[in-house]
């Protein structure tokens, strides 16, 4: 087999400690007709803290990076607006997740949101 080395490499995670994360971002009005473009990436996996940093040891569940349906005219309501999309995805997934780990009486999967938009008063 040519190119080994290419592709997902799913890692096996202990799911007594792991988390189910969500990395969010919006790009505002980056199309050419000015529209916003949304995404995420839901990942489940372990998080492994550094001083001033953190590694985390994940396996990729779904991502999306789609058009926005519609006109956002400001940062925050577009950095809003993808949390709750996000979300909304994550809290149906990691719901199957759990009813599934139940099953093997292993307590819930924490989820934890990442954004990248800082916003100081």
């Amino acid at each position: 087999m040519n190119n080994l080395e290419r592709g997902f490499w799913y890692v096996p995670v202990n799911l007594q400690s792991t988390k189910v994360y969500i990395f969010v971002d919006g790009s505002f009005t980056n199309n050419k007709d000015l529209s916003s473009q949304i995404g995420f990436v839901l990942v489940i996996g372990i998080e492994l803290e550094r001083v001033a940093e953190f590694i985390l040891i994940r396996n990729i569940i779904h991502t999306s990076s789609t058009k926005c349906k519609k006109v956002i005219r400001a940062m925050l309501a577009l950095k809003l607006y993808i949390i709750i999309i996000g979300i909304n995805i994550l809290i149906a997934l990691s719901s199957i997740i759990n009813i599934i780990i139940n099953k093997f009486e292993i307590k819930q999967l924490l989820i934890v949101v990442y954004i990248d938009f800082f916003f100081a008063l």
